[in-house]
């Protein structure tokens, strides 16, 4: 995905699939240019670039 694309979800908790259908639930912590990172309901935080995100879904208010 394009920065641009992903920067709205800063913050927020989403489902994220990965080009390598490596998925996550995750908050979205920080996104630049270069690099986007998240920490995953099991604690694991994880950077990767925006080209290597697939898809991110929001998730509803109020719940993980």
């Amino acid at each position: 995905m394009d920065y641009q694309s992903i920067i709205i979800y800063e913050g927020q908790w989403v489902n994220i699939t990965l080009v390598s259908n490596f998925w996550y639930r995750a908050k979205i912590l920080s996104v630049t240019q270069q690099a986007v990172k998240f920490v995953s309901e099991d604690g694991k935080t994880i950077t990767v670039t925006p080209d290597a995100i697939l898809m991110i879904i929001p998730k509803m208010a109020g719940g993980r």
